[in-house]
């Protein structure tokens, strides 16, 4: 069944090109879009967040300096901060990270492409022509349709994700 369904993408790729590249391109933008949204919104509202904690612990310091507050609260108190905010640093790298990778979708692509024009008449499936294609298979608990027992199965291509690809015979 994967040789099967990789050969169907193979050769629809191959044959339209310029379709499938767009379609991935389309799919990989309007996903893009939303995520990079969401993700500069929660790293603005991480990063000030950060810039607040500097300011408490910076006045927590500064009162304890003059003895409003004692040194074990202080202690409490600013290593409570100090994670928070070790936390957000994490946060906003992470973050930050996933938009790069977001961004180099294209490059992907044409990664996906180039394997698809290596590899476009391969009769048998290897071990190095699943590797280069397939990232994983999932296959999800069987359900009863119509009297009869059906598995649901996803392949998940490396770079581009699962594909759908339209009948084009």
């Amino acid at each position: 069944m994967i040789k099967n369904d990789l050969q169907y993408t193979v050769r629809f790729a191959s044959e339209n090109k310029e379709q499938f590249v767009s379609d991935l391109m389309h799919r990989s933008d309007a996903k893009s879009k939303r995520e990079l949204k969401a993700s500069l919104k929660e790293i603005d509202e991480s990063e000030t967040r950060i810039k607040t904690l500097d300011k408490i612990i910076q006045s927590l310091y500064e009162d304890k300096v003059v003895g409003k507050l004692s040194e074990e609260c202080y202690m409490k108190m600013s290593e409570n901060y100090e994670t928070e905010q070790r936390s957000l640093t994490d946060k906003v790298s992470v973050l930050k990270a996933d938009m790069e990778k977001s961004m180099n979708k294209t490059e992907e692509i044409i990664k996906f492409v180039s394997f698809v024009n290596k590899y476009s008449d391969f009769k048998e499936l290897t071990p190095e022509i699943l590797r280069a294609f397939i990232d994983k298979v999932l296959i999800y608990e069987k359900q009863k349709v119509d009297g009869h027992y059906r598995h649901t199965i996803e392949i998940i291509y490396n770079f581009v994700g699962a594909v759908e690809i339209p009948d084009f015979d």
